[in-house]
């Protein structure tokens, strides 16, 4: 019966665990949205949302066919988080979602805030150069450009130079500079140290020690070093972060903030063909914009990327963001705020698109004033606690990083303990560790550490016996282990009077515990079993008892391997004459034959009294 009883529960620790069917992660409220009709949509479009990791879900993003999608959406996509109102924009193809500032919560809620940014600044304080035009910069590499200068009068223009003997020498020279003549010295030799190149009208930027104006494009935007100081907003920005979402900072994951430096146009800073009437234009310049794909190594900001590395995981939204949502109603806030897109750099100032009061695209010198509403992109497997996405009950993020750990577990076949105080208080990154102890005669089978989607988490031992332990994921875990039947093995103690030992199981290698083992011991002739002595791994005497049957005895295995160790006496002799004991001498033969016939005789005489008798 208690074998019985055992079968089912190791049936029982099969099972498989199963997670709670309704999904909670913030990522599947734009999925389910997608995927069910309603007010998101897949991307299709190309992507890669992280500079380390390859991409492993799908884009999906808010959209609205009109204002009546758009006062919809506005009741769906609301979270805090971390004491502050978000809004959700898409999610990213490492499962992230990316949300954008919306203000301060009031009890929970995000019904009538007004303020929905952090500060009001420039997107960056200098601007005399097209190198100012990103979200960071490198002042070495500036070239400071010079406005409302005409060349003097008389002065000659080349479509080239030459340098030699640090000298700068015109060549294909011209009376006017025009598309195709941007050099000049500003004299009528030609020849100078310092040489102007006009790239807008009346602007132009001074080239020295033999560089010309394409050395300056690369120096600009596409060396390696060109992102060593942060912009304005950039400073802003982070000196928010630091001072109120760093202890949050484990709930964050590593994305890319596009600030798409990519010239789709030099304008007039083509030396070749270049119309000085034209402006230098960024990817960004096309207002429908809606690529997600971020070209340049140097523009890809993030933690991980060292030619454009992020001191935070925070940044601002992209235009191609902002046209994948497609409404007014829903990114407008009251007042202008910046973009994270660079459109163009016409003289001393630069233009990067901002969404205006109305909530409409449009751009502006980066010099002006504007709302700052920050970006930041909720790890993958975040879960939402609470609410539904209104503004009066928005999705709450557990901004705390303790989780729990479950063990799937039956009473009858564990006693398991976790080396922490309060197993359902851990924190993310928090190393636990644990042992699981068994019942007797079975033994760990295999341990699984499952998350919340049931994702393993690597565990490993520690060198105590059945004691593990893992680092603590952002997410509750449970921890499932098997079990199986120990199989231990009998061993004999090698005797020299012992003739033979058999074991009555299958396999003497492979017993279990509470099996019943007999076994039945043949000495050698002459000998007899005195005691046996039967013992486990830790020398404790395991008892036992004779059967009905001949030298045989019987025991019950305990959860470890033991050792049979016989211990034999001689037995006693007879008292009869060395012919006796040696009957292969012919004394000893006559002997017996002497005897056989004197029993014999007394036989025959004691039969034939008795036969008289009887007669008589």
């Amino acid at each position: 019966m208690k074998k019985f009883i055992l079968l089912i529960i190791l049936s029982l620790m099969f099972i498989p665990f199963i997670v709670d069917a309704k999904s909670k992660y913030l990522y599947d409220v734009l999925k389910n949205e997608a995927e069910s009709g309603g007010l998101a949509k897949e991307y299709t479009g190309e992507h890669h949302d992280s500079f380390t990791e390859e991409p492993s879900k799908k884009i999906y993003h808010w959209y609205a066919e009109n204002d009546t999608d758009g006062n919809q959406i506005l009741e769906k996509n609301n979270v805090i988080f971390a004491g502050f109102c978000w809004q959700m924009i898409r999610t990213t193809d490492t499962g992230g979602v990316k949300i954008i500032y919306n203000g301060i919560q009031n009890n929970n809620s995000c019904n009538n805030n007004t303020n929905k940014r952090i500060a009001q600044v420039r997107f960056n304080s200098e601007k005399n150069s097209p190198s100012y035009v990103g979200y960071m910069f490198n002042s070495n590499k500036m070239i400071t450009t010079k406005e409302n200068s005409s060349p003097s009068t008389g002065s000659i223009f080349g479509n080239d130079v030459v340098y030699q003997d640090n000298f700068y020498s015109l060549i294909n020279t011209s009376n006017n500079y025009d598309k195709s003549h941007h050099y000049t010295c500003n004299n009528t030799s030609g020849s100078c140290a310092t040489v102007r190149y006009y790239y807008y009208n009346n602007a132009y930027i001074e080239l020295d020690s033999g560089k010309k104006v394409n050395d300056v494009i690369n120096d600009m935007f596409y060396s390696n070093d060109i992102n060593k100081n942060n912009s304005t907003i950039k400073t802003t920005i982070d000196s928010w972060y630091l001072n109120n979402i760093l202890n949050y900072s484990s709930k964050l994951e590593d994305t890319i903030y596009c600030s798409d430096r990519n010239i789709t146009n030099l304008g007039g800073w083509n030396p070749n063909d270049g119309k000085i009437s034209s402006l230098l234009e960024f990817t960004n310049k096309d207002l429908n914009n809606t690529n997600l794909v971020c070209s340049k190594e140097t523009d890809k900001f993030s933690l991980s990327n060292e030619l454009a590395k992020l001191d935070y995981p925070i940044g601002l939204m992209t235009l191609p963001e902002y046209n994948l949502i497609n409404n007014f109603n829903v990114m407008k806030t009251g007042e202008i705020y910046w973009l994270m897109s660079p459109a163009y750099y016409a003289t001393e100032d630069a233009s990067v698109r901002v969404v205006t009061a109305l909530g409409n695209k449009t751009d502006s010198y980066f010099s002006s004033y504007y709302a700052v509403r920050p970006v930041i992109s909720l790890k993958e497997k975040t879960k939402y606690i609470d609410g539904n996405g209104s503004l009066e009950t928005p999705f709450m993020i557990n901004s705390s990083d303790i989780y729990e750990v479950k063990v799937a577990l039956i009473d009858e076949t564990k006693e398991l303990n976790i080396d922490i105080e309060d197993i359902t208080q851990v924190n993310e990154n928090e190393s636990v560790k644990f042992k699981v102890t068994p019942i007797k005669g079975y033994k760990v089978n295999s341990i699984r550490i499952l998350d919340e989607e049931e994702s393993e988490i690597e565990y490993s031992e520690t060198g105590n016996k059945n004691e593990y332990t893992f680092v603590m994921p952002s997410s509750d875990v449970t921890i499932v282990p098997s079990y199986e039947r120990v199989k231990s093995s009998v061993e004999v103690e090698e005797n020299t009077h012992t003739k033979v030992i058999v074991i009555e199981v299958e396999d003497a290698k492979a017993v279990v515990y509470e099996d019943t083992v007999k076994f039945t011991i043949t000495p050698e002739e002459w000998y007899e079993v005195d005691i046996i002595e039967i013992k486990d791994e830790e020398g404790n005497k395991i008892e036992y008892k004779k059967t009905n049957k001949e030298n045989e005895y019987e025991f019950v295995m305990p959860d470890t391997n033991v050792t049979i160790t016989p211990i034999y006496k001689k037995i006693e002799s007879i008292n009869v004459p060395n012919t006796v004991k040696n009957p292969n001498t012919r004394t000893g033969i006559s002997f017996i034959i002497i005897f056989m016939l004197i029993i014999s005789s007394i036989t025959y005489i004691i039969f034939k009294r008795k036969k008289n008798y009887i007669m008589k």
